[in-house]
């Protein structure tokens, strides 16, 4: 794993001391910088102000249900990555899947093996996906400045428009 400062930033939702204690003892000699929070009002407030890698997040939060964090999380920054906690294999935990595109879902009690397992998944993940994005718009750019490739886009374009027609 990287430096502090280039650090993978993993922004933790549990309302249990104890498991949050217990993830950061699991996570943070992997490299990760941890900012543990005990509620979703107070992750949304350090996602406002702090960049982050991924979101693990209960979806059994005291103070707001968890398809509304992952809906505000994925407000301030949708290439967040997102793995969601839950007490069981339910519906709410599917439906935060399709919603979200959720990475992954940690059912409890989650051994430790497997979260950081998913942690360190979702973020090689989200970094690979973000590295092919960015790939991809280098070579649009680069592609566009050829006057062939205007050309070529000129002969096969077959909008409406582009055919005579409204």
């Amino acid at each position: 794993m990287s430096s502090a400062i280039g650090a993978p930033t993993i922004v933790v939702v549990e309302s249990e001391e104890a498991t949050r204690l217990s993830w950061g003892r699991a996570l943070a000699p992997l490299g990760f910088r941890l900012l543990v929070t005990a509620g979703a009002e107070e992750a949304l407030a350090v996602l406002q102000h702090q960049r982050a890698t991924c979101l693990l997040a209960d979806l059994e939060t005291p103070d707001m249900h968890g398809l509304a964090l992952l809906a505000e999380a994925l407000d301030l920054d949708p290439n967040l990555a997102i793995i969601v906690v839950t007490g069981g294999p339910d519906a709410v935990a599917a439906q935060a899947r399709r919603f979200s595109g959720t990475m992954d879902c940690l059912t409890r009690p989650v051994g430790l093996r497997d979260l950081v397992q998913t942690v360190e998944r979702a973020t090689l993940q989200r970094e690979q996906r973000l590295a092919r994005e960015e790939a991809q718009r280098g070579l649009r750019r680069e592609f566009a400045t050829y006057p062939e490739a205007r050309a070529f886009r000129s002969a096969t374009d077959c909008s409406p428009s582009a055919m005579g027609r409204p």
